[in-house]
């Protein structure tokens, strides 16, 4: 039997056994399964994805039950209700192994990890590649902050999804591992979080031409729009007698862009804080630009469609807010423990009140909105506009070279510092002289002699 048709026959045996109506619950698919499914490449997550619609609609379909809020869906589950999860769950779990990216039951997308197979798919299917750059893995649930915002805001918006599922070639690549950091609480509780971390996105060619380049987050809407842009230039490098000339000429009209929109941003700024001196010119502005901080944040409020979310991402900050803030919190509480799409989850009842779930929401929009909106007018202005001019600066050089200068310019730190930037001199820790940072090899070197000293 061929490998295609022997890949779909263990899918449907699959998800033949995850749509039980039995409710039993179901183990997950072997190795061999995810490795021959993910070999099939993005037919098989667009299959999965299929099914796993019809098993949520399944498992929302509760009789004299109405649900007008998240917190509806959840809360009372009956066993047959928890069967219906858990089977989402597993399905969810699969999609993602075999995506190789978490979150990728939300955006239903498929990421090649090898980057050359990635540019012979492309090349065959006449479509651009878009190369992710991260620090971690991005099927890590700790890979760094850009990456996790760009599963949770980015790839799940409809209109992002759609592009980039049917525009783009996906591939990702790990920088090098993420920076992490333990506080041990003695009594058997930890808390893991990573301590810095950027992500880049390149739109290439199949034959690894460099289209555009989009350092660190940025919000749907203007990240969907700059796909757009460099999907059509892609388009018409690709079909053009000199590709490298079609693509800059691209490159120079996206800085008039650029230094219009500048120009607009630092005129209104002025305006409004009625400052009579000459604006900043364009051309000085580089990444440490001459502006005063408080531009940033205030001309960030001149563009609230950075922060514009769509509905699959409101949803699912909204389920990861209630999970998330009040799953394991204080001792003494009566909890639900309830099965959701991400695993069972405890959750204190005092989170059931009406409209909890829209307050919660609330709250972290107030923190995201911010963020994403001052992120991506910095990300606009200074990491991509010096993208752009080094590429025109340094045409035929790699995407490693390229990206090896974004680390160490844009985002401050080589990718080959051990210290990942964390050693930097400028900033004031209050440590002796080593600053606290202590290599691994110091750090068993310094145990051996300890133990030494111990047997003397």
């Amino acid at each position: 039997m061929p490998t295609r048709l022997v890949c779909i026959a263990c899918l449907l045996l699959f998800l033949y056994a995850a749509v039980d109506a039995a409710g039993e619950e179901r183990s997950a698919p072997t190795a061999e399964q995810i490795k021959a499914w993910r070999a099939e490449g993005p037919a098989a997550v667009d299959r999965l994805m299929a099914e796993c619609a019809k098993l949520i609609a399944a498992a929302e379909k509760v009789p004299g039950k109405e649900r007008y809020t998240l917190a509806d869906k959840f809360v009372i589950q009956n066993e047959a209700e928890r069967s219906a999860w858990k089977r989402v769950q597993v399905i969810n779990d699969t999609i993602d192994a075999v995506a190789r990216a978490k979150y990728s039951h939300e955006s239903g997308l498929y990421w090649y990890t090898d980057e050359a197979e990635a540019m012979r798919v492309a090349k065959e299917l006449g479509k651009p590649v878009l190369a992710l750059r991260l620090l971690g893995n991005l099927d890590e649930e700790l890979s760094c902050a850009n990456s996790r915002y760009f599963r949770i805001l980015l790839y799940p918006d409809e209109s992002v999804r759609k592009l980039l599922h049917d525009k783009f070639v996906l591939t990702w690549k790990s920088v090098r591992p993420v920076p992490k950091i333990t506080i041990d609480f003695g009594d058997g509780r930890k808390v893991e979080r990573t301590i810095t971390g950027n992500s880049v996105h390149y739109v290439m060619l199949p034959d690894g031409q460099i289209v555009d380049v989009f350092p660190g987050l940025y919000g749907p809407k203007p990240f969907l729009q700059r796909l757009k842009s460099a999907a059509t230039a892609a388009d018409r490098a690709s079909k053009a007698a000199d590709a490298a000339a079609e693509l800059v000429a691209y490159r120079s009209q996206q800085l008039t862009v650029l230094k219009s929109a500048w120009d607009a941003d630092v005129s209104k700024y002025l305006e409004q804080q009625r400052q009579p001196q000459k604006p900043w010119t364009f051309d000085k502005v580089g990444y440490a630009p001459p502006a005063p901080q408080d531009f940033w944040t205030t001309a960030a409020d001149f563009h609230p469609e950075y922060a514009e979310l769509g509905k699959a991402s409101r949803e699912l900050v909204q389920l990861e807010a209630l999970v998330g803030l009040y799953s394991r919190v204080y001792p003494g509480h009566e909890h639900h423990r309830v099965a959701t799409k991400h695993g069972d989850r405890l959750i204190p009842k005092m989170s059931w009140v009406k409209g909890g779930d829209e307050a919660i929401l609330g709250m972290l929009l107030g923190c995201v909105t911010p963020a994403l909106q001052t992120d991506t007018l910095f990300n606009e202005y200074c990491g991509r506009r010096w993208a752009l001019q080094w590429l025109d600066h340094s045409p035929g050089q790699s995407l490693e070279e390229l990206n090896r200068d974004v680390y160490d310019t844009v985002f401050g730190y080589h990718p080959d510092d051990p210290w990942a930037g964390l050693s930097r001199l400028e900033s004031l820790t209050a440590l002796p002289k080593d600053r606290g940072l202590i290599d691994a090899s110091q750090r068993a070197a310094a145990k051996d002699n300890e133990n030494a000293r111990e047997l003397d």
